[in-house]
């Protein structure tokens, strides 16, 4: 409990969240503090509530956790993936004493990563894998090979769910997924099954970002069905309180905009 309020308070003050962002960084850190005891958070919050900001705070203190626990992020888009990544190196590179630390983070995928660059305020390609390889100047025929070390040795890897396919030979302490709700259950399924996670912190909206189902054998049905953190929030939409209470965290605050049918509840 000691822990949990001192995570609560690092956050406040530190990096200046609201009560409801304090309360999703304590809940997801002191989780991941017990080793032996498996945990799934869930973070959900409308649009404007801060969810990127306040996952980017998550990770950078599960960077700084002297334990070292290996983490993956992941995301069904790689437009997501790089607003996530982009907001995490400006906290890493505006915290002096923790700047060191873009050499634990490595993001990985298809060409087509690379041009959502543009898109962002920060120089991704510091932790861009192919540039990293790049910068190496080594014999195409050993290009796997030193990226394989170079993924190895990172504390913390970005890539969509299909592309972790590539680190099934690896372990990992803690998988975080963003924009979940737009992920099938059955694609997230890809990187659940890397050896060692015992974390999982699930982060989305299905109000504002739902999969994308075209199959006419699965559209009669439930599309609730489709996505993992769905399924979860099922106890919270039926009121069975208990059943979720200790999982889920509400952001709230900030949030103006009810015309998208959002349901408030007390908070929990």
């Amino acid at each position: 409990m000691a822990d949990k309020v001192r995570i609560f308070e690092t956050a406040r003050h530190v990096f200046r969240l609201n009560e409801s962002q304090c309360d999703a960084v304590a809940s997801c850190i002191s989780a991941t503090k017990c080793s032996e005891k498996p945990s799934v958070r869930l973070i959900w919050g409308p649009p404007g509530t801060g969810k990127t900001k306040t996952l980017s705070v998550i990770l950078l203190m599960l960077l700084m956790d002297t334990s070292k626990p290996r983490i993956l992020v992941c995301a069904p888009t790689n437009s997501a993936l790089v607003q996530l990544a982009s907001r995490l190196i400006s906290l890493v590179e505006n915290f002096t004493k923790t700047s060191h630390l873009l050499d634990d983070i490595i993001m990985f995928g298809s060409d087509k990563l690379s041009s959502c660059f543009k898109n962002t305020d920060n120089d991704l390609s510091k932790i861009f894998l192919k540039f990293l390889v790049n910068k190496l100047d080594i014999h195409h025929h050993r290009r796997r090979d030193e990226e394989d070390k170079l993924l190895q040795k990172a504390q913390l890897v970005f890539c969509t769910p299909f592309q972790s396919i590539r680190l099934s030979n690896q372990h990992f302490d803690i998988l975080v997924i963003d924009e979940a709700a737009y992920l099938k259950e059955s694609e997230s399924m890809v990187p659940l099954t890397i050896d060692g996670i015992k974390h999982l912190v699930l982060v989305g909206d299905e109000k504002q970002l739902d999969s994308v189902v075209l199959s006419p054998v699965s559209l009669p049905y439930n599309t609730s069905d489709y996505f993992l953190i769905s399924r979860l929030l099922i106890p919270y939409n039926t009121s069975d309180y208990f059943l979720i209470s200790r999982l889920l965290t509400l952001l709230t605050a900030n949030f103006v905009d009810c015309s998208q049918g959002y349901v408030w509840a007390e908070p929990l």
